[in-house]
């Protein structure tokens, strides 16, 4: 699945390879956003050496133990990524706006802006889909948490997807991820 968009993008590749590329992989907890940019950043967008992850960089030392602290120092790459125009990808859930006002100054400074959308067919599956996580050793989310994460992440898609330079919609459920729909014009 992960190569059937790759051919039809080569246009937008192009154009991108002098420009710098701000990716979103987005979605609810559990939606599968870290596994799927871990497949499709090498084969997409091989020129991206930055994927930021505050879950990840909450693992990274003490000092970014919390999540607020880990927040704080995906911003501070951020930032230095985007004051040194480099290419990086983010992982967000898609449940504010913050992303969506920065889209703009990110395009008006030359980035080409992609999103991957992972939503996921009920907050149910999310919920199994982090207890799991928890069960193979990862952190948890409270279940509100999540349900709040999955309905605002559905009713912002198209604030963000209106934004973005190229766009994929994508489907999670029990049986795997399937492209629900996409915009590469």
């Amino acid at each position: 699945m992960l190569n059937r968009w790759h051919d039809a993008l080569s246009w937008l590749g192009e154009r991108s390879d002098m420009q710098p590329k701000a990716i979103l992989f987005a979605g609810a907890n559990g939606a599968g956003k870290t596994t799927f940019a871990r497949n499709v950043l090498p084969i997409d967008h091989p020129d991206c050496p930055f994927f930021l992850n505050a879950d990840e960089i909450q693992r990274e030392a003490p000092q970014f133990a919390s999540p607020i602290s880990a927040g704080r120092e995906l911003l501070r790459r951020l930032a230095s990524h985007l004051a040194r125009s480099e290419t990086f990808a983010v992982e967000t859930t898609l449940s504010s706006i913050s992303y969506a006002r920065q889209i703009p100054v990110w395009r008006q400074a030359g980035y080409v802006v992609w999103l991957y959308y992972l939503e996921v067919e009920s907050a149910d599956l999310s919920i199994t889909r982090v207890a799991q996580r928890v069960a193979s050793g990862g952190h948890g989310i409270p279940q509100a948490d999540i349900r709040r994460r999955v309905d605002r992440s559905r009713k912002l898609w198209p604030t963000y997807r209106s934004s973005v330079d190229a766009w994929y919609h994508l489907m999670a459920d029990a049986k795997g991820t399937t492209i629900v729909a996409q915009n590469i014009a």
